[in-house]
């Protein structure tokens, strides 16, 4: 065999090791995420433009919601997927000088993975905005995707900081919420 091919050879082999560890990775994130770490838990709250008591006040009132079940966590218990909360001045993720004037703004954001899950909300909100965004952000945390239809879901996609979520609506999550973790802390 000349070198060419061995060279060739050397990197299709490291090329499928790459691609197979990858997709490794994927499905071990995936598994984690949807099987054992299903729940999360209040681990740390940073925000420097948002006093800490209207984070954990927005917080505790959703579990008041849930009728004597736990709807946020903030003991680690069972559960090992942090959530920490933080507040920015720009959530954007490219640069100002790439960004679409059109794009939507975003007022929330989550980043998460299979171990820990990272809130931010964008500062100057008043704090009915702050609340529901919070609020819409944490569920994100607990898998809870984007609702369609109903602008007043507080699950629903907007790009506005003005909406209409009933308490009704919330109530309705907290005890969603508090009826899963509950659920998988028994197991």
């Amino acid at each position: 065999m000349n070198r060419y091919k061995v060279l060739m050879i050397v990197v299709l082999m490291a090329i499928v090791y790459m691609v197979a560890g990858w997709v490794g990775n994927k499905m071990e994130a995936y598994l984690l995420h949807k099987y054992i770490i299903t729940d999360s838990y209040i681990s740390e709250v940073k925000t420097r433009y948002y006093p800490k008591e209207w984070v954990m006040s927005v917080l505790h009132e959703f579990n008041d919601m849930a009728e004597g079940q736990e709807a946020v966590l903030f003991e680690k218990h069972k559960i090992d997927r942090k959530i920490t909360i933080e507040d920015a001045d720009d959530l954007s993720l490219l640069p100002f000088y790439l960004r679409d004037p059109e794009a939507p703004t975003y007022i929330g954001r989550t980043f998460e993975n299979e171990l820990n899950c990272r809130i931010i909300l964008k500062t100057g909100m008043d704090y009915a905005t702050f609340r529901t965004t919070l609020l819409h952000e944490y569920l994100h945390c607990l898998d809870f995707d984007h609702t369609e239809g109903d602008k007043n879901d507080l699950m629903y996609a907007t790009d506005t900081e003005s909406t209409e979520v009933s308490e009704e609506n919330i109530k309705g999550y907290a005890k969603k919420v508090a009826r899963k973790i509950w659920k998988n802390l028994k197991n």
